[in-house]
């Protein structure tokens, strides 16, 4: 239940967000010391720029699986650089669309990109990064399942209108205790859908990681295409207007 973040010293009206979240990450961090190998970095997290991402309508986080390669999500300056970050700087582009015109916008070229993508969140279901070139289906599960309390605590904190859930919506699952599987399904399309769900617009999408040839590819482009029918369709559209800066606080 929101506004009952871990029932610790966290849950005092005196500290902003921004800190209670650095307090949340904190004692996820003490709990994983213990097993984690010298080898192994814990990660950072959630917006890069509360400012940016408190003052934004709508607020955006992407659910995403692990960390590599020393990347934490929370360092300011989150450079479009890279083909994860500039779908995810089009998809967010398009859902601030959806959220203010009836009409589904063209795709923007790495040109007309954003340099950063401050205003958003990026959240990951595991913590612990080992540098893993895959992830494992039944280790971020369990992860989403044993860090359930602080995951909750952090997505609430961070109090998005969207979550883009990038191939994760069934740790999405695990971490809510699958109660969001009961609210209001608004859409389907293939393997990706778009739910209402505790005040927020959660969608189970793909992963930025897009592969293919050129940059942007083909497969960009059909993602793109693919997240508008879901976010320009009517169910979600009027759902869309139920929203208002101050949900989900």
């Amino acid at each position: 239940m929101r506004g009952r973040c871990l029932q610790r010293e966290i849950n005092t009206s005196k500290v902003t967000n921004r800190e209670k979240h650095i307090q949340v990450l904190d004692e996820l961090h003490k709990k994983h010391l213990s097993t984690m190998k010298e080898t192994d970095e814990f990660v950072w997290d959630g917006p890069s720029n509360w400012e940016l991402y408190e003052n934004s309508f709508p607020r955006i986080m992407c659910l995403v699986k692990e960390a590599r390669n020393g990347y934490h999500p929370s360092y300011p300056n989150q450079k479009t650089d890279t083909k994860f970050m500039r779908n995810l700087a089009r998809w967010s582009y398009l859902i601030r669309e959806a959220f203010q015109s009836n009409a589904p916008p063209n795709m923007p070229s790495n040109g007309e990109l954003p340099e950063t993508n401050d205003t958003l969140a990026i959240v990951e279901v595991k913590k612990i990064n080992e540098e893993k070139i895959f992830s494992q289906y039944h280790d971020l599960n369990k992860y989403a399942i044993d860090d359930r309390e602080f995951l909750k605590c952090q997505i609430d904190l961070i109090a998005p209108h969207v979550v883009l859930c990038a191939n994760t919506l069934d740790f999405y699952d695990a971490i809510y205790d699958w109660t969001h599987l009961s609210d209001k399904n608004l859409i389907s399309i293939g393997n990706t859908n778009c739910w209402f769900s505790d005040k927020r617009l959660v969608i189970g999408f793909y992963h930025p990681s897009t592969f293919g040839w050129g940059d942007p590819s083909k497969k960009d482009y059909e993602y793109f295409s693919l997240l508008s029918k879901l976010l320009f369709n009517e169910n979600v559209k009027s759902t869309i207007a139920e929203i208002t800066p101050y949900t989900a606080l």
